[in-house]
């Protein structure tokens, strides 16, 4: 399948105008959810390690 895009499209101000702000929307919603993603990663981290540490306890012959 071949698509052919007019060259004159991106050269339209309104066009470049929705495009530039479709961008910077798109990087503020990218920066939300790498943020999000860091915090429930910390999170779970800090509440993963603790069972970890009591299934090696649990788990260790005395």
């Amino acid at each position: 399948m071949l698509v052919t895009i007019d060259p004159s499209i991106p050269m339209d101000p309104k066009i470049r105008s929705f495009l530039a702000l479709y961008e910077t929307c798109a990087f503020i919603v990218a920066c939300y959810n790498y943020s999000l993603g860091l915090v429930v990663q910390t999170l779970f981290n800090k509440l993963f390690r603790k069972e970890l540490i009591n299934i090696c306890e649990n788990l260790d012959p005395k």
